[in-house]
C-alpha cells in the first residue's frame, strides 16, 4: 500500500508532494480536482501566504545583517585599540604585574567583545565609566576622557545596528516556525486527499498516481547475538 510523505519530512518536500498532486489532480479532472480543491488548495494557499511573507522578511534582513556583523567587527577592534593604548600609556605592564590594568581588563577584552551582540553596548560604556573613574592612577585624565568618548560614541552606532535589526528579525523567527506549521499542515491535507479520493472508490494504486508513493524506510533488524562471543559474567 502506498504512502503520502511524512509529517517529519523537510517542508519543501511536502509542500513539493502537494503541488505535485494538485496538478496531477486538476489534469485528471472530476472527482480528482474536486478532492484537491477541497482538501488541497487551502493548505497551499495558507502556504503560500506565510511563505512570501517569511521571503519577504528574510531579503529584508540580509543587508541588515551584513550591516550588524561590520558594525560590531568594527566595535570590537575599536576595544582592542583601546586596550593597547591604555597598556602603552600606563608603561606596558608585563602580565600579572598591574593590578589596575587587568582589573580593567580581567579577562582581556573578551567581556566587552564576546557574548550576546545586544549586550555590547552596555558593555563598552561600562568600560568607558571604568576608565573614566581613575581605578588605574597612571592613565591621564584627558587620555581616559578621549577613550570614553571613543567607546560611548561607538557604542551608539552598534546600537542603533542593533535596533534596526531587532524587529525583523524577531519577526522572521515567528514566520519561520509559522512556515514549518503550514507546511506540516499540507502533509495532513495530502493525507486527507488520499481519504477522500478512497471514498470516491478511487484505487490504492490511481490514488498514488496522483499523490507521490514515499513509503517508510523499513527497519535494520537487530542483529543476533554471536553465539561464539565470550559471556560477560
Amino acid at each position: 500500500m502506498g504512502e503520502v510523505i511524512r509529517k517529519s519530512a523537510a517542508v519543501e518536500d511536502i509542500v513539493a508532494d502537494g503541488r505535485q498532486s494538485l496538478l496531477r489532480a486538476q489534469a485528471r479532472g472530476g472527482a480528482y480536482h474536486k478532492a484537491a480543491d477541497q482538501a488541497l488548495v487551502p493548505a497551499l494557499s495558507l502556504f503560500d501566504a506565510v511563505d512570501a511573507k517569511y521571503r519577504a522578511l528574510d531579503t529584508t534582513l540580509a543587508p541588515l545583517l551584513a550591516t550588524q556583523r561590520s558594525a560590531d567587527d568594527h566595535a570590537d577592534a575599536l576595544v582592542g585599540r583601546i586596550s593597547d593604548s591604555v597598556w602603552n600609556d600606563v608603561g606596558r605592564p608585563a602580565t600579572g604585574s598591574d593590578g589596575s590594568y587587568e582589573t580593567l581588563f580581567p579577562s582581556g577584552i573578551s567581556f566587552y567583545t564576546d557574548g550576546d551582540d545586544d549586550q555590547q553596548p552596555e558593555r563598552m560604556r561600562l568600560l568607558a565609566d571604568l576608565l573614566e573613574s581613575g581605578l588605574h592612577p597612571r592613565l591621564d585624565p584627558a587620555a581616559a576622557k578621549l577613550y570614553g568618548k571613543q567607546l560611548r560614541d561607538e557604542a551608539d552606532l552598534l546600537e542603533r545596528t542593533l535596533d534596526a535589526i531587532r524587529t525583523p528579525r524577531t519577526r522572521l523567527a515567528l514566520y519561520s516556525r509559522m512556515r514549518t506549521a503550514a507546511g506540516k499542515n499540507v502533509q495532513v491535507a495530502l493525507s486527507r486527499f488520499k481519504r477522500l479520493l478512497r471514498a470516491s472508490d478511487v484505487s490504492e494504486s490511481d490514488i498514488h498516481a496522483i499523490i507521490p508513493d514515499r513509503p517508510t524506510a523499513p527497519k535494520k533488524p537487530t542483529p543476533l547475538p554471536d553465539p561464539g562471543a565470550p559471556q560477560t559474567p
